[in-house]
């Protein structure tokens, strides 16, 4: 069975999506089969050394680069009853995948705007655009359209949707009315964190931001407005009051359009001491951060699933996170699950987290949710759910050569 990896080779700043996929590329190898074989598409143009680096686990590797022509015409047939009915363009896609005899398409991040006719498996994060239209990030210039058209659509033609948990899949049922026979619930895999760079780098970049061990939480988000820094605003005035300036508040990420709105609040609040904005980071140095913090907070509205907590599991760092049915089912009982926007139940956590014997027992559930969702069992599910489309795949499979 010959598999097309469509990988969304954007870089870091994508966040969450770029560490998902290449956590997968470097593990493709544990599917370990022979009867599998797997060519990596990368949506552009890529460098020797990433092409060497991945050799070993791919029959090929090659660059999509779709040009403004390919997306337009492939956002008519999306978009145009009309046009797909009547069309008989073929997409760079589909020519690729020809070309190399391909029986399978992965598409590794949520990416819903490549147009294909072949089979193909396609993973959904999250529906957040219709839970929260209202937000900026998804109702400015015209983009809860453009989400909502190309996932409409997307979802109605894959062969396989993967979900992380059964309420993300509740959602894609409620919403797009999938048949369940199409969607594959496969956890988000906790990342394996393989140190490359010794302690005192670590120390030199926490004295750098003059940080202090288990003195300060950490919440790593981009700047969208449904990450919810804001209730971090209304509890440092609380820790102030509690602490004074004693524990800070460490943030992380590119600015996706309201950095300087969260800003403008710390200095309103006078918070300018206990706030540190360390920008966008370099894995070694979120896991620094991860290791050496009082807890990591992840206070977003989004999900269901999301992938700061995972790390954070997987390195012993005590985690407090947005209660709601998707965490409570990605997390289970490894984090506490508290509303953000209650300030007093915000801080009674951190208050929690100064009993030893209570952060041991936390820390310890989360090693075991970590394990059970590892990159290993992941790859497991996935190759399962290839050998399941295999066979519907092979009543036809001779007309693809």
């Amino acid at each position: 069975m010959n598999i097309g990896l469509v990988y969304n080779n954007k870089g870091q700043t994508q966040g969450g999506g770029f560490t998902f996929q290449e956590e997968i590329l470097k593990n493709i190898n544990l599917i370990n089969d022979n009867n599998i074989s797997f060519t990596l598409i990368c949506s552009k143009q890529f460098d020797n050394n990433f092409s060497k680096k991945l050799d070993d686990n791919f029959k090929n590797i090659i660059a999509l680069n779709r040009n403004i022509y390919d997306r337009f015409r492939e956002n008519l047939i999306r978009n145009f009853s009309f046009i797909s009915e009547r069309t008989l363009y073929q997409s760079k896609l589909d020519i690729i995948c020809k070309k190399n005899n391909l029986d399978l398409i992965l598409f590794l991040d949520n990416i819903h705007t490549i147009h294909t006719n072949f089979p193909f498996i396609t993973i959904v994060y999250d529906v957040d655009h219709l839970k929260f239209p209202f937000f900026p990030e998804f109702s400015k210039s015209n983009k809860w359209y453009k989400r909502e058209n190309s996932l409409n659509n997307h979802l109605r033609r894959a062969s396989g949707i993967i979900s992380g948990t059964n309420f993300g899949i509740s959602q894609i049922k409620e919403y797009y009315g999938i048949p369940e026979n199409k969607i594959f619930k496969i956890p988000h895999p906790s990342i394996k964190y393989v140190q490359d760079q010794d302690d005192k780098l670590d120390e030199d970049f926490l004295n750098k931001h003059n940080l202090t061990k288990n003195k300060f939480i950490f919440y790593p988000a981009q700047f969208w407005a449904h990450k919810n820094h804001i209730s971090l605003i209304k509890l440092g005035v609380k820790l102030r009051e509690k602490f004074q300036s004693e524990i800070k508040i460490v943030l992380s990420g590119s600015d996706k359009g309201n950095l300087e709105f969260i800003n403008n609040e710390i200095i309103k609040n006078n918070l300018q001491d206990l706030f540190i904005y360390v920008g966008f980071i370099d894995r070694n140095k979120l896991f620094a951060l991860y290791k050496n913090c009082l807890a990591l907070t992840y206070v977003s509205y989004g999900g269901p699933e999301n992938l700061p907590p995972l790390e954070a599991f997987s390195v012993g760092c005590p985690v407090i996170a947005t209660k709601n049915q998707g965490s409570i089912e990605q997390l289970e009982n490894g984090a506490i699950l508290i509303n953000p926007n209650d300030t007093d139940e915000f801080m009674g956590a951190i208050l929690k987290l100064n009993n030893e014997e209570f952060r041991k027992n936390l820390i310890e559930n989360a090693f075991k949710v970590s394990k059970k969702k590892s990159v290993d069992n992941f790859m497991l599910d996935l190759k399962n759910i290839f050998f399941k489309l295999q066979n519907y795949i092979n009543t036809w499979k001779s007309l693809n050569k």
